[in-house]
């Protein structure tokens, strides 16, 4: 047995708005043939949930047309354990503001079936955050489905140094027990430290800060999505006068930013009971954050002690306690940098 997990919502937190040729105002998502573009999708909110998923032939990838291969360990709410499972389809949606229009990044919403039926959508997962409320439009899609399990994994690569107090410390020596500097001007206890080892190519190829470019005193390496602090005149004006939280890979694209793909990467991790800002190599970033999409991330090892320290994540909200800062989405990024996302 070979477990994997990916984050899913329920289908029905995605409905139809207005009718389409196949669907009615208020059906659920259902997958790409039935969905042709220009469908207009309702997001309701609802818990997302971590499924555990028993995939005996490709490990890495949460195939289409391969539903024997994959049988549901602990589907939670979302759907009965011993279910046969595909990732059925993909469906590409954009936000749509106040006056119908398409704004920012294309999302892509990965459709889950069950039981060798195409129709029969139990569940999706989404590339980015969908916002309770909002509409979005469908731009595209593709019949295969095919899919990644690991989406997201936050946090600094060995080397890094951590301000502990007085002296700074590798991150790679900290474990549970030990008293981080946080801004509040206090140091806390950390309650959870691990590591996750991923291919260093591809999305997962860390994001490296030049010495200087974020107030770093040494260059830094860390993974895409590690959420950095950033206040500046944009950010001023746009975000009342408070710090922000941008994604690395955002930053990309500035002088002295680039990918810094390898082979393998070890990245390294450590969480407070709530979340904090720390110091690494001089600047400000963020410690983890047990969110359900960060933790899918993580090697199934990492996961199970962090269940096993913390049982009320297992069913996991999408914010399990609040952000010490906004976090920016791709487009509020390129306005407050001045960059293209990659």
């Amino acid at each position: 047995m070979v477990e994997r997990t990916i984050l899913a919502a329920p289908s029905a937190a995605l409905t139809v708005a207005f009718s389409s040729p196949f669907l009615a105002p208020g059906s659920s998502i259902i997958n790409n043939s039935s969905s042709p573009n220009g469908t207009i999708y309702n997001f309701n909110g609802g818990l997302s949930e971590i499924i555990t998923i028993d995939d005996t032939n490709n490990t890495d990838v949460f195939d289409d047309d391969d539903r024997f291969n994959h049988i549901v360990v602990d589907g939670g709410t979302l759907v009965a354990n011993g279910t046969t499972v595909e990732s059925e389809s993909l469906i590409v949606l954009r936000e749509l503001d106040g006056d119908g229009n398409p704004i920012g990044d294309e999302i892509t919403i990965n459709v889950y079936s069950q039981n060798g039926q195409t129709s029969n959508i139990w569940g999706f997962s989404a590339t980015d955050f969908l916002e309770s409320g909002k509409q979005y439009i469908k731009v595209g899609g593709s019949n295969n489905g095919d899919s990644n399990y690991t989406e997201l994994v936050p946090c600094f690569a060995a080397g890094t140094m951590i301000k502990e107090g007085r002296k700074q410390v590798p991150v790679e020596t900290i474990s549970r027990g030990d008293r981080i500097w946080t801004q509040s001007h206090r140091r806390r206890m950390v309650a959870w430290a691990g590591s996750t080892t991923v291919n260093g190519r591809g999305k997962f190829a860390p994001v490296r800060f030049e010495v200087g470019v974020l107030g770093n005193s040494e260059p830094l390496l860390v993974s895409p999505n590690h959420r950095m602090l950033h206040f500046s005149t944009q950010s001023h004006l746009l975000f009342a006068d408070q710090p922000v939280l941008i994604p690395a890979r955002f930053f990309v694209g500035l002088s002295g930013v680039e990918r810094a793909p390898q082979d393998l990467i070890t990245y390294y991790h450590f969480m407070f009971q709530g979340h904090a800002i720390v110091e690494a190599n001089g600047c400000l970033t963020e410690s983890f954050y047990p969110g359900a999409q960060a933790l899918t991330g993580l090697e199934q090892a990492c996961r199970q002690e962090i269940f096993e320290l913390f049982p009320e994540l297992k069913a996991l909200p999408e914010e399990p306690f609040p952000m010490i800062a906004p976090e920016l989405r791709s487009y509020e990024a390129k306005v407050v940098l001045g960059t293209q996302v990659d």
